[in-house]
């Protein structure tokens, strides 16, 4: 056997080793980081590692990993379709993101029919989600991009690959919508919507019956420097933003505020965006509890899957 190949095998050994500690002896980073003599950092770092390289792969079968209280409480509060929240057992947000994402799956496959309409738009958890979609068999479905493409810098999770991977699990057919999220100029923005393979992707998407979405806060629009240079966080803060929802931005009321960011939008309407059947926002981080409270405040949202510190966040945010 060659130097490299023994020391690959060796090193993935030990990859297995602390990903036994964590998954299956329920040890914590900060106990496996003190066992090896390392930081809890590189810890973190191997774990992620291991599930890049597949040397672990999380499967969450648990009926009893559902808040079933928490779901109770929200949907009845906020008058929802659907209310997964999940349990966690530590803050690690890569393993809260891929729990989320892996009952968001389920739910999904569980309301996907023939011919359904599903939209999607972006975002880390919501690509988790679909990451983890297993479907028995193919379907008929339609995937449609009703807004433009956000430009993340992570293209992974942008709304082209996350259409080009659901579309793979089911075999089906997609539209694509070729333009950016803003367009400044209002010509510009008309004109490119009345053109003919624009025009029909626009048609489609305004046929949905599903969408998948992300919750953004008002600095995730400044996550992409192209964005940051093209509008003023000024007019964020004056308007007393919380969060970003279908591109646009929102107060805690949950209304979409009157503002040039919101009026540069290229895609579907508002109108036919708020009347899509369901609406499945799919999203964790206590960080981001404001900007959900909002959302679920202006019933911008009708089924929701998150996390269980996000959940209970939101809750006291709102004096529930």
């Amino acid at each position: 056997m060659k130097f490299e190949d023994n020391f690959e095998k060796q090193y993935n050994d030990f990859l297995a080793d602390i990903s036994n500690l964590y998954y299956n002896e329920n040890k914590t980073q900060s106990e496996i980081a003190k066992e090896f003599d390392t930081t809890r950092f590189k810890i973190a770092k191997y774990l992620q590692e291991a599930r890049e390289k597949n040397i672990v792969n999380i499967e969450i079968n648990r009926p009893e990993s559902r808040v079933t209280s928490l779901e109770k409480k929200f949907k009845e509060h906020f008058n929802l379709k659907e209310v997964i929240i999940t349990k966690v057992n530590n803050n690690d947000t890569i393993d809260i993101s891929q729990t989320v994402g892996k009952a968001a799956a389920d739910y999904i496959q569980s309301i996907l029919e023939e011919d359904s309409i599903v939209g999607v738009t972006w975002g880390k958890t919501l690509y988790q989600a679909i990451r983890n979609i297993k479907p028995e068999k193919k379907l008929p479905l339609t995937i449609v991009q009703p807004f433009g493409t956000f430009g993340k810098k992570n293209i992974t999770m942008d709304t082209p690959s996350l259409i080009h991977l659901l579309s793979t699990k089911y075999d089906a057919n997609y539209r694509f919508l070729y333009a950016p999220l803003y367009i400044m100029n209002d010509v510009t923005r008309k004109n490119l919507a009345m053109e003919l393979i624009i025009n029909q992707s626009l048609l489609k998407s305004q046929k949905m019956n599903i969408l998948l979405t992300g919750i953004g806060t008002p600095e995730s629009i400044y996550s992409t420097l192209l964005w940051k240079e093209s509008f003023y966080q000024n007019d964020f803060i004056k308007h007393e933003a919380v969060g970003a929802l279908f591109g646009r931005l929102y107060n805690k009321n949950g209304e979409f505020l009157d503002i040039d960011l919101n009026n540069k939008v290229f895609g579907v309407d508002l109108d036919s965006i708020l009347s899509v059947e369901n609406k499945i926002c799919i999203v964790t981080g206590k960080f981001k509890s404001v900007s959900i409270l909002g959302a679920l405040n202006g019933n911008l949202i009708d089924s929701l899957v998150t996390d269980e510190l996000t959940a209970t966040k939101i809750l006291q945010l709102g004096n529930i």
